[in-house]
């Protein structure tokens, strides 16, 4: 998963592709496909939009998914959802967790819907780690 990331030598001129490490390859991939599955399953979105990539000179990396569904109910709390036995928001922000990424599940900058935005140091996504191996 290439995001587009800051090019060489400062703002200007093209993106530069930015080879990710495949283990936030994975979890960024397993949050979005999740994210994606609760705008059709729950929110009976009709539209969603994906987006990925970096600012130039920003140093974060942003996973962003947002759709015009029905939102998330008022005071939604994860162990009140862990509690009724629905885990996909909880495993969205446990993998966040693991990657060391900050993670936003609510009201995006869209009048209705929701976003669900991950975001991480650009040099937490590149750096080789003992679990990538796999």
């Amino acid at each position: 998963m290439p995001p587009a990331g800051p090019p060489p030598g400062g703002a200007g001129g093209p993106p530069q592709p930015v080879t990710v490490r495949p283990a936030v390859a994975r979890q960024a991939l397993t949050i979005a496909a999740e994210a994606m599955e609760n705008a059709h399953r729950h929110a009976h979105a009709t539209h969603v939009t994906v987006t990925a990539g970096c600012r130039p000179g920003s140093g974060i990396f942003r996973l962003s998914v947002q759709d015009d569904g029905h939102g998330l109910p008022p005071h939604t709390d994860l162990a009140d959802l862990q509690r009724d036995g629905h885990y996909g928001l909880l495993g969205m922000v446990e993998r966040a967790a693991q990657l060391g990424a900050r993670i936003r599940i609510g009201r995006g900058e869209a009048a209705t819907g929701t976003e669900v935005r991950l975001e991480l140091p650009l040099a937490a996504i590149t750096q080789p780690s003992p679990g990538d191996a796999r």
